[in-house]
């Protein structure tokens, strides 16, 4: 129901007698906006003049029944242009009663990372794409019901009745941000209809996510005023139209200088090697909003370019052109946390949870192991073992379902980040964490990962004399008198050993499994991570790191080489199976088999563009003819008509490199086959000179045969002629004629048992059939 504006003005004008109205705004666990009014005695002059309050996180998917007390803390302040006066909203963190962050609590981690890069100056500009919708939730504003508008085009930064629609909610919404001091600088109407944008920025450092989510706040309470609803689905339209993004702008002070054009393509390069890592935290759903088409770069793929509006990274034209500026990083989706970093701690709560009792009932035991037991080591030193042995059951547990990662890894953790991570709700942070890392790090259940080049290496017996009967005792008694550091370094990163391997060996049997010829065996490293980074294990998606450490791993193994490692131009060249001494080279053949197989795949992936286009230039042409607009749907056709004329091409260029591919393969075979051959014929002839076999030896053996043979089949002709006589002897009585009527009469009978089938009754399709 909209709100009813002249009786509410009347309240609202009502005389506060000194006392503020603060509203409390928080993010939830699911990612909406939740807040509650708090009275004030006077007006703050900052946060640190508010008070804490809280709420009841089991409503908000942010603690449990029976725990359920989230702390709201107050972050940032800004003035209420709803009641106006000295009245607030208050935009808070979560907290649990312990003091730790809430696992959902994304702002403060970001808080964090922006006050160590602090000097760099970070400057963010944020492009807040929303599309409104009549109540019912599915009619986005000014579309017929059940319909479709005209197509995309007239719609972008339109005027007209019959071309933008929710101006008056985009206008209240401007002047609401203003009042309350968000750094909104602009709005403009988008390219599907009932859809529109405004920005936030340029803000620096934590000020980005704070100013986002008061002017979402604002423009969904804006929105009940007009009782409309307000979406931030990234692709609230299936079909041939534009979604919804939240593309970022960012720049830093060196980028902003002259000549920052250069620190611009260093950030970006940076990116691109972490681009599954960001779109994991780039919002839900975003895969359906990017997927080349419609002004987006596909998901899979990172590209950049100058005024490139289909491209992950876009520059400016006149950033380029100036040397200097910003980028603009259009990957974002609109329901995207500004605050989030590639790093949850939800996953792994609910894996623990639903796996071990004690964490879902939150036991005096799971408590016990998350205070600090480390001086047990000395005092019950069994305890302490028992302690030790079960933080190592539940980590590599963890790890095994790629749980345990941090800062976007899946396969390695910073020692204080997982701390952090295992934070919990009526738990608090794991105190003896270190102390549990640096057992498992003694005792090699852990590695740094620096030293995955040392994993798994087979020693030789003087270096096994040397590590077990010189360097290890040598280790415990320097450690014994506290000589060496042994302890797990806070900033350090690390593995869990077994987890690892599990990876590697899934990779390996899964890549044997698959190649049945050498050309198979070879593979850049975008085809390497398309494999495998979304498929070893269930749910997660490897990052860039863990890929370099795989194939470090493999490489040491021997079981892979590597040229141009975790270069644009990379080669992978895996071991065959069945050849464990065979040195691996990588030849001029590898590199040029493996550019015929990268062309094949860029022809492939033009071919499923070109069919895309096509298909929705007819679907264009279609809604044209239903608005009698001939003319816009001839030209459609037209486009249509020379896209097809491309698809034939490329059709044919991906026909001849895909037979030149085969081509290669059958030689390959052809050789095989040969070599079984030769193989096969010397086996034989093994076979044929052990056995003392003879043409004259088999020839006299034959004979034989055949004269044993003749005598058997005399004396089975005499005995059938026997039997024969004896048998119509015995049945010289019965008539085989009164035997086949006796057979139709059984058949009948066994007919007559069962139920004839029942025939279908007719549909009725309309009351006159009746």
């Amino acid at each position: 129901m909209a709100s009813v504006a002249p009786t509410l003005q009347k309240y609202l004008a009502l005389d506060q007698k000194g006392f503020v109205q603060a509203e409390y705004i928080w993010i939830d666990g699911i990612n909406e906006l939740r807040s509650k009014t708090k009275t004030l005695d006077k007006v703050p002059a900052s946060v640190a003049d508010l008070p804490d309050w809280n709420f009841d996180g089991s409503s908000t998917e942010q603690a449990p029944g029976h725990d359920s007390d989230v702390l709201l803390v107050p972050a940032a302040i800004f003035a209420d242009p709803f009641r106006g006066g000295s009245n607030i909203l208050v935009l808070c963190e979560t907290y649990n009663p312990d003091g730790t962050p809430n696992a959902t609590n994304y702002r403060h981690h970001c808080k964090k990372v922006m006050e160590t890069y602090a000097e760099t100056h970070p400057w963010f500009g944020i492009e807040q794409e929303y599309t409104l919708f009549q109540q019912d939730g599915r009619t986005p504003l000014g579309w017929p019901k059940g319909g479709f508008p005209g197509p995309q085009g007239p719609y972008y930064c339109g005027v007209g009745t019959n071309k933008v629609f929710g101006r008056d909610i985009v206008e209240a919404h401007y002047r609401a941000c203003l009042y309350a001091g968000v750094n909104i600088s602009g709005v403009n109407a988008e390219v599907m209809p009932g859809q529109w944008e405004f920005q936030v920025g340029p803000c620096e450092g934590i000020d980005m996510g704070d100013h986002l989510w008061i002017a979402r706040y604002l423009l969904n309470r804006v929105a009940e005023d007009f009782a409309i609803v307000v979406s931030l689905n990234p692709k609230p339209i299936p079909g041939d139209w534009n979604g919804a993004g939240c593309h970022t702008n960012f720049s830093t002070a060196a980028m902003r200088e002259e000549g920052g054009i250069k620190a611009i393509e260093d950030a970006i390069k940076k990116m691109s090697l972490k681009h599954m890592d960001h779109i994991a935290v780039y919002g839900e759903d975003n895969d359906k909003r990017l997927t080349g088409r419609h002004e987006t770069g596909h998901i899979s793929q990172f590209s950049y370019g100058v005024a490139n509006r289909g491209a992950s990274i876009r520059i400016p034209r006149h950033v380029a052109k100036e040397g200097k500026g910003y980028l603009e990083d259009r990957r974002p989706a609109s329901n995207i946390d500004p605050y989030r970093r590639p790093m949850s701690a939800a996953a792994l709560h609910r894996y623990l949870e639903q796996t071990y009792a004690e964490f879902q009932k939150k036991t005096t035991r799971v408590k016990f192991l998350y205070s600090d037991f480390a001086p047990t080591k000395f005092t019950n030193p069994l305890g302490y073992e028992a302690n030790i042995t079960t933080w190592k059951t539940w980590l590599k547990d963890s790890a095994h379902h790629g749980l345990l990662g941090t800062d976007g890894n899946v396969l390695s953790f910073e020692a204080n980040e997982l701390e952090e991570k295992l934070s919990w709700n009526g738990l608090g942070r794991p105190l003896a964490l270190q102390s549990v890392l640096t057992e498992l790090l003694q005792h090699r259940d852990i590695i740094s990962s620096q030293d995955i080049q040392y994993l798994g290496q087979q020693d030789t017996w003087p270096q096994w004399f040397f590590s077990n009967l010189v360097k290890e005792p040598l280790f415990w008694s320097l450690r014994r008198l506290q000589l060496v550091d042994t302890n797990v370094n806070p900033r350090g990163t690390y593995i869990v050993v077994d987890a690892f391997k599990s990876v590697c060996e899934d990779i390996l049997q899964r890549h044997m499994a698959s190649a049945h010829f050498s050309t198979d065996h070879l593979m850049t490293l975008a085809d390497f991570t398309a494999r495998y980074a979304s498929t070893v294990i269930p749910g997660v998606t490897l990052s860039h790191n863990d890929i370099q450490l795989v194939l470090t791993y493999l490489q040491r193994q021997n079981r892979a080489l590597l040229a141009e490692p975790f270069k644009d131009d990379m080669i992978i060249k895996f071991k065959p199976s069945g050849q464990p001494n065979k040195a691996l080279f990588i030849t001029e053949t590898d590199r040029g088999v493996l550019t015929v197989k990268e062309a094949s795949r860029k022809l492939t992936t033009q071919v499923q563009e070109i069919e895309e286009k096509s298909n929705a230039l007819y679907q264009k042409a279609a809604r044209y003819i239903s608005n009698k607009s001939k003319t816009q749907a001839l030209f459609c056709l037209r486009q249509r008509k020379q896209l097809q004329m491309v698809l034939e091409k490329r059709l044919s260029s991906l026909s001849v490199i895909d037979g030149i591919l085969l081509k290669i393969q059958s030689a390959e075979s052809d050789v095989e086959v040969m070599e079984a051959y030769s193989i096969g014929a010397d086996t034989l002839q093994k076979v044929i000179k052990q056995s003392g076999l003879t043409v004259d030896g088999i020839e006299a053996v034959t004979d034989r045969v055949y004269e044993t043979l003749a005598d058997h089949k005399d004396i089975d002709d005499a005995m059938g002629s026997a039997t024969e006589q004896l048998s119509q002897s015995l049945t010289a009585d019965i008539d085989d004629d009164e035997l086949n009527r006796e057979l139709d009469q059984y058949i009948q009978e066994e007919a007559a048992k069962k139920p004839l089938p029942q025939s279908p009754t007719p549909a009725i399709s309309s009351a006159r059939e009746l």
